[in-house]
């Protein structure tokens, strides 16, 4: 049976790259479930997809939501991230973090 530790780990900063990794993967994950969502109402004839101001409808409309959901993630992961690493940037000046790491015992 797989055993886990909790550890917690104090550190001064965290890199932008970490920071816009976990912004970019939670907004992907958040955004595409969306995409598809959207894709599939497209698909059937709902007016939720617009591209260049005319609606999209059918396999096209399931092919865009998701893409365009990835594109707009990716827009929003440059804008808040930047935010974000600005925010922890003044925070670390400030005092330190903790951070609490999951581990499993058997690696």
């Amino acid at each position: 049976m797989n055993a886990v530790q909790i550890r917690t780990i104090e550190i001064r900063k965290i890199t932008a790259g970490t920071v816009y990794k976990l912004v970019s993967v939670g907004m992907l994950f958040a955004a595409l479930p969306v995409g598809l969502l959207m894709g599939i109402m497209g698909a059937f004839g709902y007016d939720v997809i617009s591209l260049n101001g005319e609606y999209v409808y059918g396999s096209t409309a399931f092919i865009t939501a998701p893409v365009l959901a990835c594109l707009m993630s990716q827009v929003f992961t440059l804008f808040f991230g930047t935010f974000i690493c600005l925010g922890l940037w003044i925070y670390s000046r400030i005092k330190r973090m903790n951070i609490r790491i999951v581990e499993d015992s058997n690696t």
